[in-house]
């Protein structure tokens, strides 16, 4: 389990029973560094996709920087502002990011090369479905949505009545069935629910 550690600019790995095996970065701004990492995506090549300050850090395993492209940032236009999860795209290459503080979802090759982009409302959270689908988590307004693989809308699968500022997504198979995890931050809990909205359920309660 590899854990981004905000706060210490490191990642963690530990075993399956949570001891500490590992650790990788360090408080910097460039390659092999980490400011204040938010969320790890596995790419298919095994290496990492962190959101870190205002990019994206490419790293391995053990926190050595991927050439040829060891940040990811926007090449023209606006920075990414704080984004807080990534996701590898339907084509296994390219990355959609929730770039939080700027209020839209971008879709980048590695290079920082912007292919689409969708103005959205406080976006926290990423995943992309087996069918290229992206969904997103909208903190402010309580809602997590769904586009297409070209970033055009095409709905709603949870809102307020489920969800108070929602966060990281993550996709897993439940029953044959894949599922879309919710962090919900202010509700202290996660839901689960099919990719359709339907049949939404909670784990977790508040201390």
């Amino acid at each position: 389990l590899y854990v981004s550690d905000f706060f210490t600019h490191r990642v963690q790995r530990f075993d399956p029973s949570g001891n500490a095996q590992a650790a990788f970065g360090a408080y910097g701004g460039r390659p092999g560094y980490l400011m204040f990492p938010r969320s790890i995506e596995v790419l298919n090549d095994r290496t990492f996709a962190i959101t870190d300050d205002n990019y994206v850090s490419v790293m391995t395993p053990t926190g050595e920087p991927v050439e040829p492209h060891p940040i990811v940032e926007v090449s023209t236009g606006p920075d990414l502002q704080r984004p807080k999860q990534a996701a590898l795209a339907i084509d296994g290459d390219t990355l959609w990011v929730a770039d939080t503080l700027s209020d839209r979802l971008v879709h980048l090759r590695r290079d920082g090369t912007v292919l689409h982009q969708v103005a959205v409302d406080t976006p926290a959270g990423v995943a992309v479905g087996p069918d290229g689908r992206v969904y997103v988590a909208l903190a402010r307004a309580r809602q997590v949505l769904v586009f297409a693989p070209d970033g055009t809308p095409v709905g709603e699968v949870l809102g307020p009545d489920w969800l108070d500022r929602p966060q990281g997504l993550s996709l897993g198979e439940v029953a044959g069935r894949t599922r879309l995890r919710v962090a919900d931050n202010q509700g202290d809990r996660v839901v689960v629910v099919a990719l359709d909205g339907s049949d939404p359920a909670t784990f977790g309660a508040g201390v």
